[in-house]
């Protein structure tokens, strides 16, 4: 028996998440490539299914808006992030993680810790905290 893994992602929810299956198709010969689409669909077995958070945050800029402070914020890959905030004296410790349609980032070594929720393709809301206050943000994609 021949064996592939093919991964099929099929995109649901005004495109914010996406479905993501994993299928195993057997076949008892050797297939070519160019015959393999046809084998597809007669021998496929769906092993699991996980929904995922569509839209990436990497190299993307926001624009980050509270009652005190407006100032853009870039999503770098591994989880770097970049902030144009005028209080910013301690670049390189700042970051940021996502989980499905939140968003979470930290400033100054986690000192102040920010929650968002992705709000469509451009949009998100959240709450900021730190030792002293809370607060609450929107941010656009710019």
């Amino acid at each position: 028996k021949n064996c592939f893994l093919y991964i099929k992602r099929i995109v649901i929810l005004r495109g914010m998440v996406i479905k993501v299956c994993r299928i195993l198709f057997c076949t008892n010969t050797t297939m070519k490539t160019s015959n393999f689409l046809l084998a597809l669909f007669g021998f496929a077995t769906l092993t699991s299914c996980s929904i995922l958070s569509k839209k990436d945050l990497t190299n993307t800029t926001w624009v980050y808006v509270d009652n005190d402070w407006t100032y853009e914020i870039h999503f770098m890959k591994n989880g770097a992030l970049t902030t144009t905030h005028p209080n910013d004296k301690t670049v390189g410790n700042d970051t940021w993680e996502q989980k499905k349609a939140s968003v979470y980032f930290y400033f100054n070594d986690r000192y102040s810790i920010y929650e968002a929720q992705r709000k469509g393709k451009r949009m998100m809301i959240g709450t900021g905290k730190n030792q002293s206050d809370s607060w609450a943000f929107t941010m656009t994609k710019k």
